[in-house]
């Protein structure tokens, strides 16, 4: 089985236990697949951002609404700002603190995909505003959004192609099935079958050494990424995690 890296996943516990289960309570060792995943926003919501530091950096205040878009596309910012409510030269330092604070996720740090961000509306002073000012009170707005916008765990998913003898076939297309692949088409090959299907990045782990124990010898696999999609529940850190067994996780 190839070691895997489980990058920012919120419950690598619960991963490890799925798989030491798969496994036959193995012990597992993740050091090489990367798995990669993204956060996005499930619903809008309306957030403040106000500095007010004469002082120091000056004075800057923002309202923004945050809400979901596609998530399988990036992030949008959107200037909604009409009647000089903040000066023009303010809105790249408040655009460019809403793309940085978008770079890590509240769940695991991850970058963020699928978010509209628009600004509406603020204020300044004539004197005392200044960009340091308008880039922290983006930043304090965005933040809490993030926080509050019920953030969601996005998950890789891969396509898959992978041929089977005919004889396999039942048993080949079971383990997809358990371990969440959508099969989307299946090609003949004689007395085999290339099957087609999307299966999440991290049921990949130990899909190799189970269907070569299924079809007696190492399996002919082609994998490329195709799309993100919502993590079930056990990979989210407030979800249920599968039943604990004895394991350790090097």
């Amino acid at each position: 089985m190839a070691d895997s890296h489980i990058t920012n996943c919120p419950n690598t516990t619960a991963v490890a236990c799925r798989w030491a289960k798969l496994l036959g309570n193995r012990i597992m060792n993740t050091n090489n697949l990367t798995v990669e995943y993204r956060e996005t926003v499930s619903r809008s919501i309306e957030c403040e951002g106000k500095v007010a530091d004469l002082g120091r950096i000056g004075y800057g205040h923002v309202w923004i609404r945050i809400e979901p878009v596609d998530y399988k596309s990036a992030n949008i910012f959107k200037n909604e700002i009409v009647g000089g409510a903040i000066p023009s030269e303010f809105i790249p330092s408040v655009e460019k603190s809403i793309h940085a604070v978008l770079e890590k996720g509240p769940i695991g740090k991850n970058p963020t995909l699928g978010i509209l961000v628009t600004l509406y509306d603020g204020s300044y002073q004539e004197s005392g505003s200044t960009n340091d000012a308008f880039y922290e009170a983006a930043k304090m707005a965005c933040e809490e959004a993030l926080r509050k916008a019920d953030p969601v765990l996005l998950e890789p998913v891969m396509e898959l192609k992978a041929t089977t003898p005919d004889e396999h076939l039942g048993n080949v297309m079971g383990l997809l099935n358990r371990l969440r692949g959508i099969t989307h088409g299946m090609e003949d090959l004689g007395n085999e079958k290339l099957v087609t299907c999307d299966i999440p990045q991290i049921e990949l782990i130990g899909f190799e050494e189970l269907a070569e124990k299924i079809i007696g010898r190492k399996i002919e696999m082609r994998v490329k990424f195709k799309q993100y999609d919502r993590a079930p529940s056990f990979l989210d850190p407030d979800g249920d995690e599968p039943s604990s067994m004895a394991i350790s996780v090097a």
